[in-house]
C-alpha cells in the first residue's frame, strides 16, 4: 500500500498510518497468544517423545499401523 500513498494528501497519509497501527495491533495480539500455544506444543512433544522412547524397536501389526496412519 505504501507506493499508493499520496504524499500530498493528509487523508491518504492518515489512512496509511491507520493501516500500520492496525497491523501492529494484530501482531501484538498474535504474539500474546503464542506462549500458551507453545506451552501446549511443548507438552505434546514431551508425551510424543516419551511414547516414542517406550515403543521404539517394538514389533507391531501392519493393520494397526495402517489404522493409525489412516486416522482411526
Amino acid at each position: 500500500m505504501e507506493p499508493r500513498v499520496d504524499v500530498y494528501s493528509q487523508h491518504s497519509i492518515d489512512s496509511f498510518n491507520a493501516l500500520i497501527d492496525e497491523h501492529k495491533r494484530l501482531i501484538e495480539a498474535y504474539n500474546a497468544r503464542l506462549p500458551p500455544v507453545n506451552a501446549r506444543v511443548g507438552a505434546l512433544n514431551t508425551v510424543v517423545d516419551r511414547f516414542n522412547a517406550r515403543c521404539a524397536e517394538r514389533a507391531y501389526y501392519e493393520h494397526d499401523m495402517a489404522a493409525i496412519l489412516g486416522g482411526r
